[in-house]
């Protein structure tokens, strides 16, 4: 193997390197974001949820929120 073809070589290995990197960061990153948006819509069901106790309660004791 000639010098030139062990540089291509090592440079095509680092190349897939830098790809494969690259996957696994934009998986992680799209994963969280997957996590984030379910904790948000989470959040905002409890908060409609606990909205709709309260106005609940409110016509109970007479008063509207």
């Amino acid at each position: 193997m000639t010098l030139e073809q062990a540089g291509r070589k090592k440079g095509a290995a680092q190349e897939q390197q830098r790809q494969q990197r690259c996957q696994r960061a934009a998986f992680t990153s799209s994963s969280v974001l997957a996590t984030r948006a379910n904790l948000v819509r989470n959040l905002l069901m409890r908060m409609q949820t606990e909205h709709s106790y309260l106005t609940e309660l409110s016509y109970l004791n007479g008063r509207i929120y």
